[in-house]
């Protein structure tokens, strides 16, 4: 990419989308916007930063996950409003966890952004398996321990 932007055919070969009408459909609907591109006249080529090859990438692999065109639509209009005009480039150094129909930013350790709802903070907690075994039985359940003994 010696041109300094990305094509549709680039988008649709590095961001793993089915076809360049995909990407002129994801164009349409605003969930992938080619930030290069002076002006989006019909007949002009699209000009897209690595960070919208990244954003592309990502919509592939939540399309593939069964998120709707609909729900990355809200998703990215959550994201924009809350990250600001250069949603794309924060991806880069962000997490996207999918839970269900549902899609969280992990913004900081102490946070999930909820992208599918209003944009609300939700609760998390992360279990660590490694630690289970020393208070779980085998077929899940709960050893007595001292205190819990003769109720």
């Amino acid at each position: 990419m010696s041109k300094g932007w990305y094509s549709t055919h680039d988008l649709v070969v590095y961001g793993r989308l089915k076809s360049r009408h995909m990407v002129a459909y994801l164009c349409r609907t605003g969930i992938l916007v080619p930030s290069l591109s002076p002006s989006r006249d019909k007949g002009k080529r699209l000009q897209f930063s690595f960070a919208d090859l990244l954003l592309a990438r990502a919509v592939s692999t939540l399309l593939a996950k069964g998120v709707s065109v609909e729900k990355l639509r809200t998703v990215l209009k959550t994201l924009r409003t809350k990250l600001g005009r250069d949603a794309a480039r924060a991806l880069t150094d962000k997490h996207v966890v999918i839970v269900g129909n549902r899609v969280y930013l992990h913004d900081s350790p102490e946070a999930l952004l909820d992208l599918t709802g209003a944009g609300q903070l939700a609760f998390y907690f992360v279990l660590d398996v490694r630690v289970a075994p020393s208070w779980v039985i085998p077929d899940g359940r709960v050893r007595r321990t001292m205190t819990n003994r003769g109720r």
